[in-house]
């Protein structure tokens, strides 16, 4: 049981989760298959089209052949009543001579008979063919005619696109030229700007100039000084070595008298007091003066940076200028570039306005080729019709295979 349940938990889950698809799916055939009906209504209209057509023109040719019909009825009757008035009239003489004028004449009618026949088969040929041109004159006809309708809708089409052409021509001039105003009114603003910028970056670095003068001035001036400190403690130094070279040469005779003038110790002592003081202070003074060096040392460390900074902004800001400088060149070469597409399309859109004044003046002149092709082709199927019905006399069957046979050459020429 389970097992069963778990089994049909699955086929529900699975069914639920189906669902969706299957609806999605019949939904897409539900297209499909309307799609294929309006198809198949749109040959069935066509086909009822062609089936009227093909009917009216199959009642015609019965009309046709009924009425040829009739007249190899009307043929027959009468060679079979001429054939017993000749049999009556045979019985009635009864003699040689009239037998043998009856079956001269019975020959010479039956040699006009077998004539007739040839003519009739002629003529059954020379029918079923007029048929055959017949229908390929209609057909032909609805050809030309269908044909005709496309190149009407054709035309009429092309000019509602020569029109819509010309118009959305016009508005893209229009477009173009405000483009063209709209960025040259930029462009002038760019270049305005730039040259601003340009003037402003020219002063940035004629002060930039007198800052590097004034520190390279400065830093001169340091050196000089740093110089002459330099010179001042070289003199310190020489001054108190020799001091101390002296102290030295006196400490050394102060040790060599302290042996021999032992009583005079206190003295001795209080002097070397002194002198110890003296010695502090020169170590005082000699501090302070590497200190006042480590200072100007550190002033000049910083002068060299600000000057390799300056330096730095300089070799920038010209580089700068630089870029500006081909920035405005290439602009300015953008600018005749643009003008020289305005002209091409200034004169494009003269060319096209000039060939739809030709296709406007050509219009009528192709419509009214149009209607008298239509007009002949109505007039030479109207005249094949009326020779066909009406040029029919049965005295006269040389003419007719004659004209019959002219109608068939002049419909195989044209087909």
């Amino acid at each position: 049981m389970p097992a069963t349940r778990s089994d049909t938990n699955a086929a529900t889950q699975e069914t639920t989760a189906l669902v969706p698809l299957s609806m999605s799916l019949v939904a897409k055939k539900e297209k499909i298959l309307k799609i294929e009906k309006e198809k198949l209504e749109k040959r069935l209209r066509e086909r009822t089209k062609l089936l009227c057509g093909l009917r009216e023109s199959h009642e015609h040719l019965l009309k046709t052949n009924g009425h040829l019909q009739e007249r190899n009825r009307l043929r027959k009757e009468k060679l079979l009543s001429l054939r017993m008035e000749l049999e009556d009239e045979q019985s009635l003489k009864g003699t040689n001579k009239s037998a043998v004028c009856g079956t001269t004449e019975l020959e010479a009618i039956a040699e006009k008979c077998g004539m007739l026949k040839d003519l009739l088969d002629a003529l059954a040929k020379k029918h079923v063919a007029l048929e055959q041109s017949c229908m390929n004159l209609e057909e032909r006809t609805s050809r030309e005619t269908s044909t005709l309708a496309v190149k009407n809708e054709r035309l009429n089409e092309g000019t509602e696109r020569g029109k819509n052409s010309r118009v959305n021509e016009t508005t893209a001039t229009q477009y173009i030229r405000r483009e063209l105003a709209l960025r040259t009114k930029q462009e002038n603003g760019i270049l305005a700007i730039t040259q601003s910028t340009i003037k402003a970056k020219d002063e940035q670095l004629t002060w930039l100039e007198r800052q590097r003068v004034h520190l390279a001035n400065e830093q001169k001036e340091m050196m000089e000084a740093y110089a002459g400190d330099e010179a001042a403690y070289n003199e310190f130094l020489a001054s108190h070595t020799k001091e101390m070279d002296t102290l030295a040469a006196e400490i050394e005779d102060v040790e060599k008298q302290a042996k021999a003038a032992e009583r005079s110790i206190p003295a001795r002592e209080k002097k070397v007091v002194a002198i110890n003081k003296k010695i502090a202070q020169k170590k005082r003074v000699l501090g302070s003066w590497n200190e006042k060096n480590r200072e100007k040392q550190e002033q000049l460390a910083w002068s060299t940076a600000t000057k390799t900074l300056v330096d730095s902004e300089e070799l920038g800001l010209q580089e700068a200028l630089k870029r500006e400088q081909l920035g405005l060149e290439s602009i300015m070469q953008q600018n005749a570039v643009r003008e020289m597409e305005a002209e091409d399309l200034l004169s494009s859109c003269a060319s096209l306005e000039a060939n739809i004044r030709q296709a406007n003046k050509t219009l009528p002149i192709m419509k009214s080729n149009i209607a008298a092709a239509e007009t002949s082709v109505k007039n030479r199927i109207d005249e094949i019709r009326d020779k066909f019905l009406n040029s029919f006399v049965i005295s006269d069957s040389g003419n007719l295979i004659e004209l019959l046979n002219k109608e068939v050459r002049s419909a195989v020429g044209a087909s």
